[in-house]
């Protein structure tokens, strides 16, 4: 007989999503998170907004970015203008691009430019994928802005504790009416999750042979195939 119970302990993980910076009359940038974090295996994706605040025209504005290693990022620039251009290359110091704007106009921020960053994480990602942009315009006395983001690339890791009842069953008495003590065997099974939440997990435990499962003693409810008796939540 076999009674189990599982519990899973979730770890609520926030990060800031985007610190703005350089929000100001003339040049602005801002960088944000798409999503604060990210399971390993899912796209990391940041938006990039380079406008002028005015009062008057900025011309020859660049933007650069080195971005975050271990991750094979597309840039994609939003809506470009005939002049807008931007590349990115490969180093043995990572990843970085740049763009080339020309002369921004006057705009509210959603007129302005747009470059979106994304790549597929892995295992390796394990952590926080920093990173800040920045934006210029060489020609003009203002300083340099820039804007930074973060995405915590989460990998959950399970580790399972298992108790049970008795160390030792003792089968006893005279033939055709042997019992054993204690009869009945109790497992508890604790479950810790890191870096959770997750979904759709699913847990198993095949039972050992030669004890009958108590029908519905497994919580919380678990589901249980007889044929390869085994428990599922």
């Amino acid at each position: 007989t076999l009674v189990l119970a599982g519990v899973l302990l979730a770890t609520s993980l926030t990060h800031p999503s985007g610190v703005l910076a350089g929000a100001s009359a003339g040049l602005n940038i801002t960088k944000v998170a798409d999503d604060a974090s990210v399971d390993a295996g899912g796209t990391a994706s940041f938006t990039i907004t380079v406008w002028n605040a005015g009062p008057g025209e900025v011309a020859g504005v660049t933007l650069d970015d080195e971005l975050p290693d271990g991750v094979n990022w597309a840039v994609d620039l939003m809506r470009p203008d005939a002049d807008d251009a931007c590349a990115s290359s490969v180093t043995s110091d990572g990843q970085s691009f740049s763009c080339q704007f020309g002369t921004l106009p006057v705009t509210e921020a959603a007129g302005g430019k747009v470059v979106v960053v994304s790549g597929q994480t892995d295992a390796a990602d394990c952590g926080a994928l920093d990173n800040t942009a920045f934006a210029d315009a060489p020609g003009d006395a203002a300083d340099a802005v820039s804007s930074s983001a973060s995405i915590m690339v989460r990998c959950p890791g399970l580790s399972i504790d298992m108790a049970a009842s008795a160390a030792t069953v003792v089968i006893a008495g005279p033939p055709g009416s042997q019992a054993a003590s204690p009869s009945v065997i109790t497992w508890t099974l604790s479950y810790t999750l890191t870096e959770g939440p997750v979904s759709a997990a699913l847990i198993t435990d095949a039972l050992p042979p030669g004890l009958t499962y108590v029908e519905g003693s497994a919580a919380p409810d678990a589901s249980y195939d007889a044929a390869s008796r085994t428990l599922t939540w």
